[in-house]
């Protein structure tokens, strides 16, 4: 800052502050200069080394920081260290938004809240209250306690897209959601069998698109796949229908890959459709009535199908061509499958398995294709390099206690612990709902660390895993959801469940068939579930 003093006696300065001939105003240098030399002018607007003067010359400094108030990022706040998080020219000390970039630091509505980071710009709201956690704060919410994300409203009523169908909201209150028992689950919406065009459900996946975010479940049933779209979960709507090639089907499966749906079926002759999904991006109202793209007649009667998604490799299940084992095609084409081998069984069928390019903990294995296999009436799960498909090398076979029916089982996201269940044990032994654990740290040499028993009688069917979470589809206990929290000791802890079934929680090979976690783009928390007799729900988990 250039040092300016007063003479003893001096006049005062003149307006523009150059001062009058006596030198009122002095500047220090180094080099004075003579009266004729323009280097030396004791001009306001330059130091005594001839550089311009900062700020034009003027010298406030409004909030006695230290920082003249033309470069002061916080005019009447003092803040001394100009810290700016955002970058966006404000400082920290009067940025109404200080981790949200806004050069104007807005606050159209006056609440204190700049427009950056104020989940109402528009209306006061200090408390930032936001319900249904959808960003839009409920003093400007278009669907108050739905979420609504991006508050789209496609009609211009005022009224979101996400609550167009006027949905009653029904949250787990007292033990139950919409007459359903439940813990720590809200029942979204439901669609039953009828609606989709079906006698009864099946398996399940989804799909979203990636370009739209558009989310669409696949729900099977016994005569075919509807197409419901989620996108808005508490409006569902059946956009379409892919009819079986072969009539009725006891069980019915579709997977994934891409935006390509496969489909299997237990009917003869149905083979394996395959259906490009981007084409529900077309349907304009009603519920359109779809042909397959493409049907592959290398096999007829399938129980399922597993797909590893990475590699590109399909995997049929319980195939007669492959001896009951798995029938392995290359889906790089989706419209061309071309077989490439079989696994044959260690008894008398593979019932499911789960194939994934391995990125565990096993060193010698990762980077390989590796599928666990439930291996139905031996009791036991086997462990398969499916790499080399010419050559398929079993790992590892793994009894376990009181096996009856060695079913379906899933890997942990860190490809280090399966767990497991068996569909007739509680049948035959009258024993409570059984899940396994198995440790995978060694592929060659599983280890079943840990059985937990639910405090149910219920047959299990088929589980699936979302980081910290298991959903187990439990016939007619419903929704089963365990924390996987210690599972590394063996240990797992139901957390969380939703009763569809509803009339008992005893043995039988009804109600709950798949429970699907893969629904986060349709809203935080949304899972599904395909129950046998009651069709779809779509369900919100609502951890503690």
């Amino acid at each position: 800052m250039l040092a300016c003093s007063a003479e003893p006696g001096a006049s005062s300065p003149t307006q523009d502050g150059t001062g009058d001939s006596s030198g009122g105003m002095v500047q220090t240098s180094t080099n004075p200069s003579t009266p004729d030399d323009d280097t030396g002018s004791a001009s306001g607007d330059a130091d005594s080394s001839g550089s311009a003067l900062p700020c034009d010359g003027d010298m406030s400094d409004a909030d006695d920081d230290g920082v003249l108030d033309c470069e002061d990022n916080c005019v009447d706040m003092a803040n001394a260290d100009q810290a700016d998080a955002d970058a966006d020219g404000v400082g920290d000390a009067c940025d109404l938004c200080p981790d949200d970039a806004d050069p104007n630091n807005g606050d159209q509505d006056g609440d204190g809240l700049g427009d950056a980071c104020d989940n109402c710009a528009d209306d006061m709201n200090q408390d930032q209250a936001d319900g249904d956690a959808d960003g839009a704060g409920d003093a400007c919410d278009n669907c108050l306690g739905i979420p609504n994300r991006g508050q789209i409203d496609s009609d211009g009523d005022g009224v979101g897209e996400a609550c167009a169908c006027a949905p009653t909201l029904q949250p787990c209150q007292g033990g139950t959601a919409g007459g359903y028992e439940c813990s720590n689950i809200e029942l979204v919406s439901r669609v039953t069998n009828n609606e989709m065009g079906l006698g009864w459900g099946s398996d399940m996946w989804s799909w979203t698109d990636p370009a739209s975010g558009r989310v669409f479940a696949l729900f099977s049933g016994n005569v075919g796949v509807a197409f419901v779209e989620l996108t808005f979960p508490y409006c569902p709507e059946v956009v379409g229908f892919l009819a079986s090639t072969a009539g009725p089907s006891g069980v019915r499966d579709v997977k994934v890959h891409g935006h390509h749906a496969f489909v299997v079926a237990e009917a003869e002759g149905h083979g394996m459709q395959v259906f490009d999904l981007e084409r529900l991006l077309d349907v304009d109202g009603g519920i359109e009535e779809f042909e397959a793209d493409a049907v592959y007649e290398g096999f007829g009667r399938a129980h399922n199908l597993a797909i590893d998604t990475e590699s590109a490799f399909a995997y049929g299940v319980a195939i007669g061509a492959c001896e009951q084992g798995l029938y392995i095609m290359d889906i790089a084409d989706p419209l061309a499958p071309n077989f490439v081998g079989c696994h044959l069984p260690p008894g008398e069928h593979v019932h499911d398995t789960q194939c994934v390019v391995y990125q565990g903990p096993d060193a010698e294995h990762q980077g390989q294709q590796i599928c666990v296999n439930a291996n139905g009436p031996s009791g036991s799960i086997s462990v398969i390099d499916t790499t080399d498909k010419a050559n398929i090398v079993t790992l590892a076979e793994a009894p376990y206690p009181a096996a009856v029916y060695s079913h379906q089982g899933w890997f942990t996201d860190d490809h280090a612990y399966v767990l497991m269940n068996d569909e007739i044990d509680e049948i035959q032994n009258d024993t409570r709902t059984r899940t396994f654990v198995w440790d995978m740290n060694d592929l060659d040499t599983p280890l079943l660390i840990g059985t937990y028993e639910h405090d149910t009688y219920a047959s299990d069917h088929n589980l699936l895993i979302d980081g910290q979470y298991a959903y187990l589809a439990n016939y007619r206990a419903g929704m089963r959801v365990l924390d996987l929290s210690e599972v590394a000791s063996g240990t797992v802890e139901e957390v969380a469940f939703f009763d569809t079934f509803g009339i008992d929680d005893w043995h039988g090979l009804d109600g709950a068939f798949t429970a699907y976690p893969w629904l986060g783009d349709a809203g935080e928390g949304i899972v599904a579930v395909s129950d046998i007799q009651g069709g779809l729900f779509v369900l919100r988990h609502t951890p503690d």
